[in-house]
């Protein structure tokens, strides 16, 4: 499993991967390696991959990386049309159970960030649809019945933010409240907890990856 975490704020965005892949041994044994780099960073944006990256017939992640490389700068309409246009058939690859992507950025002067699911070539404006402001991969709602990844996300932001003094309500925080610094360690904090104390997301892991946009420009990343 990949974590994808993207927060829309008023004034930056952030985006965030862990690095985490899982390996098949002999005698199909699983073996986690924390050296995977799940979010592609252009110059204007950033790009989180997730889901089914390989199969017998394609290398995705390859295409991916590529189609980054080869584009450096985005205008987010065309873009958007021009990476769909890699995948033409891959509803005929049965490997396949999902392959999505989280593409956050700027752009003459404004934020954006979109959601797309490269299967059934749906996409979504995160600005307009997540309504807490925050998504963990397909998870924009933390209310739906199948948001668990969501819900676990914002207990862990929760529980650091009233750890360290800075939240001390019984909802759920409001995230636009709070600055950049904050979110990022909440986000770094929770990343940890995933893989260290909860066995059901063992392949959630590895130092988390993050950029952060303004209007105008990269304010920080580790990428």
């Amino acid at each position: 499993m990949t974590l994808i975490s993207n927060i829309v704020h008023n004034d930056f965005i952030i985006i965030a991967s862990d690095k985490r892949r899982t390996i098949t041994l002999p005698e199909n044994k699983l073996e986690s390696v924390d050296d995977e780099n799940k979010l592609l960073l252009g110059v204007n944006y950033a790009l989180g991959v997730q889901g089914t990256l390989k199969t017998k017939k394609e290398k995705y992640l390859e295409k991916i990386r590529a189609f980054v490389k080869e584009h450096p700068n985005a205008n987010p309409p065309e873009f958007i049309q021009e990476i769909l246009g890699l995948f033409p058939n891959i509803n005929e690859d049965e490997f396949v159970t999902d392959l999505n992507l989280t593409f956050s950025g700027f752009y003459e002067d404004a934020l954006f960030s979109y959601y797309i699911n490269a299967i059934n070539f749906d996409v979504i404006n995160n600005s307009e649809s997540d309504k807490d402001g925050i998504r963990a991969n397909n998870e924009n709602d933390r209310l739906m019945e199948e948001s668990i990844l969501l819900r676990t996300l914002l207990i862990h932001i929760k529980s650091y933010l009233r750890a360290n003094g800075i939240y001390q309500g019984i909802k759920t925080p409001n995230l636009l409240e709070f600055d950049r610094n904050v979110l990022v360690q909440s986000l770094d904090f929770a990343y940890s907890k995933f893989h260290d104390n909860d066995l059901r997301y063992f392949t959630i892991g590895g130092k988390m990856e993050y950029c952060v946009f303004s209007k105008q420009t990269i304010i920080e990343t580790n990428l």
